[in-house]
């Protein structure tokens, strides 16, 4: 499954963050919108732990979006 290969894969996410930020820049909104999503997907199965808010906050400071206390 995709789950599995993205477990598997070696590529570290300051890879795909970068990626991201060079594909829509100035698009602050678009990824604000993309760290909210993955604050939902990360909160469907109950409160968040301390590992996964890091990695998400990792990811909103590398996206360079909207301060991360706001979102």
């Amino acid at each position: 499954s995709l789950f599995i290969l993205a477990c598997h894969n070696q590529t570290p996410l300051s890879y795909y963050v970068s990626q991201m930020r060079h594909a829509y820049p100035g698009q602050k909104a678009l990824l604000a919108a993309v760290i909210d999503r993955l604050f939902r997907i990360a909160k469907a199965d109950g409160d968040i732990s301390v590992n996964a808010e890091a990695l998400l906050a990792d990811i909103a400071y590398g996206l360079d979006t909207v301060s991360y206390t706001h979102l």
